[in-house]
């Protein structure tokens, strides 16, 4: 009796011992805390006008897709559509981030949403309208332009800088570029 209890534990030893380590690693690797910087820079010709930094957190996970963070900072212009009725137009800065865990070089790959509007309204001081940054104009049809891309699989090493995209206005033609800066949280 004493001998078979002996085999059925040495069995039993055989068939959980294997599924209890294969359990131990599918577990996932934990997500990795970073802060990530990005700048809307924009140019005229080779001058800057206007360098708006943003500054969040994000999270390295194996589960693409899982906590993606958010920013959104901005507020809605009124405008005015018929005789009585007024409608609002969002502008500001709108940004989605997400990264997959680093691959064996130590690259993230990194998911950007990024938006940017803003408020324009016609220089009153020459024939010519030219549209300038300015303040919101209230309950007429206000002016609103910027930028928005989807950035998949930017490759980013902790503590580097990438150009993550250029383009140009085409109605003013200034140059819009969009620098990401990764950073591992410790």
């Amino acid at each position: 009796m004493n001998a078979r209890r002996l085999a059925i534990g040495s069995i039993a030893v055989l068939l959980l011992g294997p599924t209890a380590s294969v359990a131990e690693e599918k577990s996932p690797p934990p997500d990795i805390p970073l802060r990530m910087t990005v700048v809307f820079n924009e140019y005229d010709g080779t001058k800057k006008i206007a360098s708006l930094p943003y500054v969040m957190p994000c999270k390295a996970s194996s589960r693409r897709g899982q906590g993606i963070s958010v920013l959104r900072v901005g507020f809605d212009v009124p405008y005015k559509t018929k005789q009585d009725e007024v409608n609002y137009r969002n502008v500001g800065t709108n940004i989605d981030c997400s990264a997959a865990l680093p691959d064996e070089r130590g690259g993230f790959m990194v998911d950007l949403g990024v938006e940017h509007n803003g408020v324009y309204s016609p220089k009153e001081t020459s024939t010519a309208v030219e549209l300038q940054p300015g303040t919101p104009i209230g309950l007429v049809a206000p002016v609103t332009g910027g930028i928005r891309a989807s950035l998949h699989d930017l490759l980013i090493r902790d503590g580097q800088t990438v150009e993550g995209l250029t383009a140009t206005d085409p109605v003013s033609g200034h140059v819009w570029k969009v620098e990401v800066t990764l950073n591992v949280v410790k």
